[in-house]
C-alpha cells in the first residue's frame, strides 16, 4: 500500500490538464493547480478510538468553493464521499474534519482530499479487531525545532513500515514538543506541517499519529483566538476526558494505550486525572499495557528526573502492569528499567541532540542519536527496535508475558448456500474478527473446528469445504491470520472434508485430524502443525470401498491418559464405532463395536464425555436419521464396549435425527450432555445429567419458535471464563439467529443473542467455539 502511495495517481481529466500545462506537480501524492484554495497543513490522521472510523483533517490558505474527501479500497474512491465544511474561517482557521465511518477492522482504505482544483491522495489501515494478537507500532519525540531532520527520521519510518505495509502501517505514538512554540501559528506551518518536505506530508496522510502534550506545545506569545491551545485546535480528539486538557486513552488490538498530560492539568495523586489513570490501568483486560508521556520519570539526564512522576505515578505503573512508559523532554535515546517497567525515551525525533549520561540511576542503554522505535507484539512477545538514522539498530529489548485467563469466541461459517466468510464474536455478539477463509466465490457449507495447534495456550481455527467445492482445509489464528492450508486429499477432490483438532500424541499440540464427508474413501489422515502441517499417519478406517463419509471424535476412553481417536460412519453404512491410537508407527487400531443394530444405516452422532470423576472418557451416539432418537452411553474397557444408557430422547416415533453436544455447564468437572432434534423436530434443546447409569433431565427450552423445525446446531465452551461451559445453539436454515445459554440453578437460561449474518440469510449456521 505504501509503494502505491508513491505512484501519481491522476484521473485522464487531470492528465489533459497536465499536457495544458496549468498544473504542477509536487509530490507523487498531489496535484496542484495554480488557483483556488492550496493546502496549508495536511492531510492528516487521527484515531477516534474506534476500529471502523478513521478521522481526517487539513487545513487551507483561504476558504474553497469547494472542499471534498472521496474513499475506498482501491483508488477508484467508490466506497463514500461527502463535502466537507471549514471548522471556521479566521486567518488562521480554514480548518478541515471528517470522520470515515464504517470500516472494516484490520483493512487499507485509500482517500482523496479535494480542495477546489487541487487533490491529495492518503491511505491508511484502519485499526485492528479487539482480539488481535500481533501489531506494530511506531514511537518517537521532539520533533520540534528541526523539520529538516524530522523529515530525515520519518523517512526512515516509512522505509521500515515498507517492509511489511499491512501490518506496520499502523499509527504513531508522539511523546510531545511536536513544536517549537505551539502557541503561535507559524511553527505549526514550519516545522510538524512543513510542506516543503513532501515525505513528512506523505507520513501524516498515512499513519494517525496519538501525542501527548510537551511543553514546548503550549509555549509562544500569540494566544490562539477561540482555542485555549493551538494543541487542541489540530487534535480534537474525541478521547479527551476533560475539557482544554490532553489526556486520553485507547485499546489497540492487544495493547491498551494511556497518554498523560502533565502540563495543562494535575497529574498527581488526588487530581482527577490521577484518578482516572489509576482507573483505566486497573480496568482494561488487554495483555499490553503501555503509557505515553513527556516529562520522563528515568531518564539519562539533562532535563533531570520528574520527581513528581516518579513519586505519582511509577506506583501506578508497578501496581498495574505497565510494561513500557514511552518518554520524550531529553533530545536522545535512553532506556532504564526500574521494577519490570521499561522506561523508553524516544526523543530523537529532530530537535537539537542532547549528551545522555550512561551512569544515571536504572539506565541500560543511551544512544546520542536522532532516532525512531518501533513495537512489535506477537501474543505473549513484545520486542522493541530502535533504529537510528543510519539505519543501525541501537538498542532492542524482549518481553514474555504470561497467557492471561481470557474469554472464548464463537466462531461461525455458513451451514448451506453461503460463502467461506467466517465470523468471530464474543457471545454477546460483539464482533472480533471476520475473514473470508477460502475464494470468497465458492458457495455451499463451510466447516470450521477450534484447538490449540501450535501449544501457546490459545485457539486456532480450521476451515474446510463442504461437498461440491474443491478447496483446500485453511489453518488461521482468530484475528484472520493465514497460517497454512492444504488439500488432504488432492486438489480436484470435491466431496468435503471432516476436520477435528485434538491432541493424539500428549504433545499439548492438537493434531489435525481429516476425512472425506463423502464421495471419496475412509481414508482418515493426521497432521501436526509447527509452522506448516506435515502428515504424520494415515489409515483406512472401514473398507476401501465405503463412500458414506466419516465422523470423527477423540478422548480418553481406554483411561491411557492419552485422547484416542474414534470414528463412525456419518450416513449409508453400519453403526460401526472405530477407536484408534496414534502410534509411532501411524494409526493403530484398539477396537470396533456396533453403537445400534448392525442394520442401521442412518448414521450417527458422536461424542465423548467425562460422566464419572474417576474413570475414562464416556462414549455417547444418537442417530442422524431414523433410529428412534436412541440416545446411549458406552463405556469401552478392555477393548470392550459396555451399553450403560438407551434412552429415547424425543419418544420412539420421532425419527428426524438428534445432534448431540457435551459440556461442563455446571463447574463440577463432569459433563452434560445436550440434545436437539437434528432435522424435523421442535427446536427443543435438553440437557441431561448422568446420574448411576441414567440420564436426568435439568432442564429444556425451546430455542426458536416452536414452529421451527429446521434443525439445530450445538457448540459449548467457557465463553466467559467463569469454569463454567456455555451452550451456544445456531439454527441449519432459517435468520442466522445464535443464541448462547447458561445453566444457572439447573435451568438454561438464554445469556444473549446475535445475527451472525445478515438477517435475510437464510442457509442457517454452523458453529465452534474456541479459547482466546
Amino acid at each position: 500500500m505504501l509503494k502505491k502511495q508513491r505512484i501519481l495517481k491522476l484521473k485522464a481529466t487531470f492528465l489533459a490538464v497536465v499536457a495544458l500545462c496549468i498544473v504542477v506537480v509536487f509530490s507523487c501524492n498531489e496535484l496542484n493547480a495554480e488557483s483556488g484554495a492550496q493546502f496549508r497543513k495536511g492531510p492528516y490522521l487521527t484515531y477516534s478510538g474506534n476500529n471502523t472510523e478513521m478521522t481526517v483533517l487539513w487545513q487551507t490558505d483561504k476558504t474553497p468553493e469547494r472542499s471534498e474527501i472521496v474513499w475506498g479500497a482501491t483508488t477508484e474512491y467508490s466506497d463514500g464521499s461527502a463535502v466537507v465544511r471549514e471548522n471556521d474561517s479566521g486567518a488562521d482557521e480554514h480548518q478541515f474534519l471528517y470522520t470515515i465511518t464504517g470500516l472494516a477492522p484490520h483493512s487499507t482504505m485509500y482517500y482523496q482530499v479535494r480542495i477546489d482544483e487541487n487533490r491529495y491522495d492518503g491511505s491508511f489501515n484502519s485499526a485492528p479487531y479487539p482480539a488481535t494478537q500481533s501489531l506494530s507500532l511506531y514511537a518517537m519525540g521532539d520533533s520540534r525545532s528541526n523539520p529538516g531532520m524530522f523529515n530525515t527520521v520519518i523517512s526512515h519510518v516509512l522505509d521500515d513500515a515498507q517492509d511489511d505495509p499491512i501490518n506496520r502501517q499502523t499509527m504513531l505514538i508522539h511523546t510531545g514538543d511536536i513544536v517549537d512554540r505551539g502557541q503561535e501559528e507559524t511553527y505549526w506551518d514550519t516545522e510538524y506541517y512543513n510542506r516543503t518536505y513532501p515525505t513528512i506530508t506523505s507520513f501524516l496522510s498515512e499513519f494517525p499519529v496519538m501525542p501527548a502534550v510537551g511543553n514546548h506545545d503550549l509555549a509562544g506569545v500569540n494566544s490562539p483566538t477561540g482555542y485555549r491551545y493551538l494543541f487542541g485546535k489540530y487534535w480534537p480528539n474525541p478521547l479527551y476526558k476533560a475539557q482544554d486538557s490532553y489526556y486520553y486513552s485507547f485499546d489497540y488490538g492487544p495493547a491498551h494505550i494511556a497518554v498523560v498530560d502533565q502540563y495543562t492539568t494535575d497529574y498527581t495523586e488526588g487530581s482527577a486525572q490521577y484518578a482516572w489513570l489509576e482507573n483505566d490501568l486497573k480496568q482494561t483486560n488487554k495483555r499490553w499495557k503501555i503509557v505515553a508521556l513527556h516529562k520522563p520519570a528515568w531518564s539519562a539526564g539533562a532535563h533531570e528526573n520528574s520527581v513528581s512522576t516518579q513519586r505519582d505515578l511509577t506506583p501506578l505503573f508497578e501496581k498495574y502492569g505497565v510494561h513500557v512508559v514511552l518518554q520524550g523532554h531529553n533530545h536522545y535515546y535512553a532506556r532504564c528499567v526500574v521494577d519490570d517497567v521499561q522506561y523508553v525515551t524516544v526523543g530523537g525525533g529532530g530537535a537539537p541532540l542532547y549528551s545522555p549520561d550512561p551512569h544515571y540511576p536504572n539506565v541500560v542503554a543511551t544512544s546520542k542519536s536522532h532516532s525512531f522505535t518501533r513495537f512489535d507484539i506477537q501474543g505473549d512477545s513484545l520486542e522493541m527496535h530502535t533504529k537510528d538514522v543510519e539505519g543501525n539498530e541501537i538498542d532492542s529489548f524482549t518481553m514474555k508475558e504470561s497467557p492471561e485467563p481470557r474469554a472464548g469466541f464463537i466462531a461461525t461459517t455458513p451451514y448451506s448456500k453461503g460463502g467461506p466468510q467466517v465470523n468471530i464474536f464474543k457471545y454477546d455478539g460483539l464482533p472480533l474478527s471476520s475473514f473470508m477463509a477460502l475464494e470468497k466465490t465458492l458457495r455451499g457449507e463451510f466447516i470450521t473446528q477450534t484447538g490449540d495447534i501450535n501449544g501457546d495456550g490459545y485457539d486456532e481455527i480450521a476451515v474446510t469445504p463442504g461437498q461440491g467445492n474443491s478447496a483446500p482445509l485453511a489453518l488461521y489464528k482468530m484475528d484472520g491470520t493465514l497460517l497454512d492450508s492444504f488439500y488432504p486429499f488432492g486438489a480436484t477432490f470435491s466431496g468435503g472434508v471432516n476436520v477435528l483438532l485434538s491432541d493424539l500424541d500428549n504433545d499439548g499440540k492438537d493434531e489435525i485430524i481429516t476425512v472425506p464427508l463423502s464421495a471419496g474413501g475412509p481414508n482418515v489422515r493426521v497432521y501436526s502443525y509447527d509452522g506448516k502441517a506435515r502428515l504424520v499417519a494415515w489409515k483406512m478406517v472401514y473398507d476401501e470401498g465405503f463412500h458414506g463419509g466419516v465422523t470423527l471424535a477423540a478422548g480418553d476412553v481406554d483411561g491411557d491418559q492419552k485422547n484416542e481417536l474414534l470414528t463412525v460412519p456419518t450416513s449409508n453404512g453400519g453403526p460401526n464405532v472405530g477407536i484408534f491410537s496414534l502410534k509411532d508407527t501411524g494409526l493403530t487400531a484398539d477396537g470396533y463395536f456396533f453403537a445400534y443394530d448392525k442394520a442401521f444405516h442412518g448414521g450417527v452422532e458422536l461424542k465423548t464425555a467425562q460422566l464419572s470423576s474417576n474413570g475414562p472418557h464416556s462414549i455417547v451416539t444418537t442417530p442422524r436419521e431414523g433410529g428412534a432418537s436412541r440416545l446411549r452411553v458406552f463405556t469401552y474397557t478392555n477393548n470392550v464396549a459396555r451399553m450403560d444408557v438407551d434412552t429415547s430422547i424425543y419418544g420412539v416415533t420421532f425419527q428426524g435425527g438428534v445432534t448431540v453436544d457435551i459440556g461442563d455447564f455446571d463447574g463440577d468437572n463432569l459433563d452434560e450432555i445436550v440434545t436437539a432434534p437434528a432435522t424435523g423436530g421442535g427446536p427443543n434443546v435438553r440437557m441431561y445429567e448422568y446420574n448411576s447409569n441414567a440420564l436426568e433431565l435439568l432442564d429444556w427450552t425451546m430455542a426458536y419458535n416452536e414452529g421451527f423445525h429446521s434443525g439445530i446446531n450445538l457448540a459449548s465452551g467457557d465463553l466467559d471464563y467463569d469454569g463454567r461451559a456455555e451452550l451456544i445453539v445456531a439454527p441449519r436454515a432459517g435468520g442466522p439467529n445464535v443464541r448462547a445459554y447458561d445453566l444457572h440453578e439447573r435451568a438454561l437460561t438464554l445469556k444473549d443473542w446475535f445475527w451472525a449474518y445478515a438477517e435475510n440469510f437464510y442457509g442457517g449456521v454452523n458453529v465452534s467455539v474456541g479459547k482466546r
